[in-house]
């Protein structure tokens, strides 16, 4: 997501008039400039002009610049990785340095820059994006992927091989984690190569232009969405250190601070959160922060809870001042700095507890997330309904239009805060692409004989919502048919599965569940078959996951009721389509109970029909059959009159067509 594309307008104002490019990310922030009139430029009439060119991302200078700051500072090779320093998963404009270097703008991926060669290292899901967005500078390191090198032997090859002017490894140790860091140090000195620290960020030297953190006040999320008082968890936070008989805690990750506070922010497009650090002790709390961004209500609302506000930076001061020799305990994503910071003798211990009580929902976060899953709903059924009746009209539509489109719907639902993430809009060989996204320069037009695939979510004061349908607004073939019915076979297998409480399941038990029925066809994908979903907070959100390693951890996560997680099998062919099939699921207790052990089950939260003209129905088993009719009959019950009440009688007779009798 890199700011080339100009999808989110950091200097738009709430009473700017807007245009279509530039609405979408005052739609995430939720901005009174994100309201659409009926004279607004994406209205039904009005559709995107023809795509621009695409333009060639040349990395040629950047990279001149940054190998005389590398030379300068005594660096071989400088590794740039994706996250900024809380180790978040999307970041601020300010914090996209792998993208502003490498113009890849893909979510997850490691640039490493030596003397006279660089390497972008990403995972499956990016392959293709890369190899279209990566200049003649870069090579491409796919990972987990035979006859590639990990980019950790990649950087230690190029010094090992001559390739640099220094024998050594730069990294700005506030943007690894501790165990990349430990990794990395250990590779060193095995090989005799110099591990830098550089805290003044080489890429920050080089980058012109360079955008500036947001100032946007913070602002309190009521006891109606977030279920327990801050207090509460305050509370529970210094009981827990006093049980562990540790001397505090630092929380870094932002979506674990926001979830203690009770607050939320828009420092980072599509995540509610604001960049802050606290450290908490069984006596006291205070909360780093820039305090530009706390206005009177906050400010009181922390003085409630007895909070310390200092400023952002002092951090780094103070956890070598408040630990003297007691324990502390650390985020397992805790940054290599963070750690280094500790004084010399005082033990630490690596262990995310908030991050586990955050993906345990409680009964009002619960009930809100199916709120918000209904109201998605909603809106992903009227743009299916009002794309298919434009395709009918034999009107021109692309892929950005839909994204506009769809941003468009959710803002007239109440609470809307904005999107979750980029909005996902694929026809064709874009679907293979597993997080393409379209912009207004660069977008194709939506094709009647080919798959179009919708990867799109919200953020709502009720919660955070991810939604996936694949459709055909023509005839399938009989290929695409065979892969789609294996995807939703895999959807359904995960979705009715029901399985122990008793704290031995994790997501990589039941990951085979979802892959089985395209096993049997001899394809696989590169991606897991699902993420926790956070309470109005993150869309992908720790430890839980369902996967062949669904956290990366030695020890996965086990799954327990009131986790919130997605359920996304997929099918990709290269060049051609795309398949994915995704809802948003809830584990409850399933009734059953055997020796003591009761049973857990998932509530099917999403509320939006398959594709009716891609099914091969009779493969489909006379349960998974049962399975769908009544769910689709549920689907009729509760959004019928909610359509009828929106008066959009066309939405309603697609749903009617889609989930009639099969």
């Amino acid at each position: 997501m890199d700011e080339k594309y100009s999808l989110r307008d950091y200097s738009l104002s709430p009473d700017k008039h807007t245009s279509c490019f530039t609405s979408l990310f005052s739609l995430y922030q939720g901005l009174p400039s994100a309201q659409f009139s009926d004279s607004d430029s994406c209205d039904d009439e009005s559709f995107a002009a023809e795509p621009a060119p695409v333009s060639v991302y040349d990395s040629t200078e950047i990279l001149r610049r940054l190998r005389e700051h590398m030379s300068d500072h005594g660096v071989g090779v400088y590794i740039i990785p994706s996250e900024d320093e809380h180790q978040s998963e999307y970041t601020a404009d300010a914090d996209k340095r792998r993208g502003y270097v490498s113009g890849f703008d893909g979510s997850a991926g490691v640039a490493i820059v030596a003397s006279k060669h660089a390497a972008l290292s990403t995972d499956g899901r990016y392959f293709l994006q890369a190899e279209q967005q990566l200049d003649a500078n870069w090579e491409l390191l796919k990972q987990a992927t035979p006859g590639y090198p990990t980019w950790q032997s990649w950087a230690l090859m190029q010094i090992l091989d001559g390739h640099t002017e220094y024998r050594s490894l730069g990294i700005d140790p506030r943007l690894i984690s501790k165990a990349s860091g430990d990794y990395l140090a250990e590779m060193c000195a095995r090989h005799r190569i110099e591990l830098k620290l550089v805290y003044d960020n080489l890429v920050d030297s080089v980058w012109t232009n360079k955008p500036e953190r947001s100032t946007v006040p913070v602002y309190e999320l009521p006891l109606a969405y977030s279920g327990e008082t801050s207090a509460s968890k305050l509370a529970r936070i210094q009981e827990h250190l006093t049980a562990s008989s540790a001397e505090g805690t630092v929380i870094s990750a932002l979506d674990e601070i926001a979830w203690i506070f009770n607050l939320r922010g828009t420092d980072i497009a599509f995540s509610p959160v604001f960049f802050a650090y606290s450290i908490i002790t069984p006596s006291k709390v205070v909360l780093y922060i820039n305090q530009v961004k706390l206005g009177p209500a906050t400010r009181k609302h922390l003085a409630e809870l007895g909070v310390e506000i200092k400023d952002y930076a002092r951090v780094w001061e103070d956890i070598t001042l408040v630990f003297v020799q007691g324990k502390v305990i650390l985020p397992q994503s805790a940054s290599y700095a963070l750690v280094a910071r500790l004084p010399a003798l005082v033990p630490y211990e690596l262990a995310s507890f908030v991050e586990d009580w955050k993906a345990i929902k409680n009964p009002v976060e619960l009930e809100n997330a199916q709120i918000a899953q209904t109201k998605d709903s909603i809106a992903t059924i009227q743009l299916f309904a009002w794309l298919d009746a434009q395709l009918r009209k034999g009107r021109r539509v692309t892929e950005w239009d839909v994204a506009v489109k769809i941003a468009k719907l959710r803002a007239k639902q109440p609470h809307y805060k904005g999107l979750s993430y980029e909005t996902i809009s694929s026809s064709g060989p874009n679907g293979a692409i597993i997080h393409y996204a379209p912009t207004a320069e660069h977008h194709a037009v939506i094709d009647l004989r080919q798959l179009f695939l919708l990867d799109s979510g919200a953020q709502y004061l009720e919660g955070t919502t991810d939604i996936t349908r694949t459709v055909h607004f023509g005839k399938p073939t009989s290929e695409e048919k065979v892969y789609y019915t294996a995807v939703l076979q895999g959807h359904l297998n995960l979705a009715r599965e029901v399985f122990p409480g008793n704290g031995s399941v994790t997501g990589q038990n039941l990951d085979i569940l979802a892959r089985t029925p395209l096993w049997r066809l001899g394809v696989d994908y590169k991606h897991g078959t699902g993420h926790g979903i956070g309470s109005f907070l993150g869309v992908h959100e720790g430890p839980i996951g369902i996967g062949s390693n669904s956290s990366g951890k030695t020890n996965p996560a086990r799954l327990a009721v009131g986790n919130v997680l997605s359920d996304e099998p997929g099918f990709y062919k290269d060049g051609e389509y795309g398949i994915r099939i995704e809802s948003d699921l809830a584990i409850v207790e399933s009734g059953r109970e055997s020796n003591g052990t009761k049973f857990l089950k998932f509530d099917y939260m999403t509320q939006v029909p398959f594709a009716r003209n891609l099914v091969n129905w009779e493969t489909l088993s006379g349960e998974e059959r049962a399975w769908i009719g009544e769910y689709y009959k549920e689907l009729r019950r509760v959004l019928k009159p909610r359509l009828l009440e929106l008066g959009d009688k066309r939405a309603w007779k697609w749903l009617d067509k889609e989930t009639s009798a099969f």
